[in-house]
């Protein structure tokens, strides 16, 4: 099983610059994700910043893409350690999550039930299989309100996910760099 630190690794250097205008949706063609994720990791490996912004254009049945900008900070899949062996943090559900978390932290003009269904359809886009796809998305259905609501609260509070620059120093944990002036200026 990869860690997060080896996926962030590879998929930054797998891609090439011409990934960034081409479909995340391989042959499916009704399927479109558009940009080329790539990540920054925080030193402690379990939050990264986007580093270019990524766009999720969803069948005719939704009205809103998603579009998660440049430093939007996630944790990937939120995966209890004890359930890292069937469901590690980061799968081929691994992008679905990073929308996930987006709208989880927006929470803009959606619905917490329109939020997992953002997770659900991006799973079943991406070709996540049906029982890991049902699975994940009922456990954000039935456990994911706490999330829902800390995120507004953390909000409430000032807290920000949407970097406008990331350390220069890569020992640099989240939990300091979120509340360093530098990030947002």
């Amino acid at each position: 099983m990869r860690t997060k630190a080896e996926f962030i690794r590879e998929l930054n250097r797998a891609g090439d610059d011409s990934l960034a205008t081409k479909s995340w949706g391989g042959d499916r063609q009704d399927k479109l994700f558009v940009g080329k994720p790539s990540f920054y990791a925080f030193v402690d490996m379990d939050y990264f910043g986007l580093l270019a912004p990524v766009k999720w254009i969803p069948e005719a049945y939704r009205s809103k893409d998603v579009e998660v900008p440049f430093g939007f900070v996630t944790d990937f899949a939120s995966v209890p350690w004890l359930l890292w062996s069937l469901f590690p943090p980061i799968g081929r559900y691994g992008y679905a999550a990073v929308f996930h978390d987006f709208v989880y932290w927006e929470q803009d003009g959606m619905t917490r039930k329109e939020a997992d269904l953002v997770f659900r359809d991006t799973m079943d886009e991406l070709g996540v299989p049906a029982w890991k796809k049902l699975t994940l998305y009922w456990a954000v259905r039935l456990f994911g309100g706490s999330a829902w609501k800390g995120n507004a609260a953390l909000k409430k509070n000032n807290e920000r996910r949407i970097l406008k620059n990331f350390p220069d120093n890569l020992t640099t944990t989240w939990a300091d760099w979120k509340v360093d002036k530098r990030a947002y200026e």
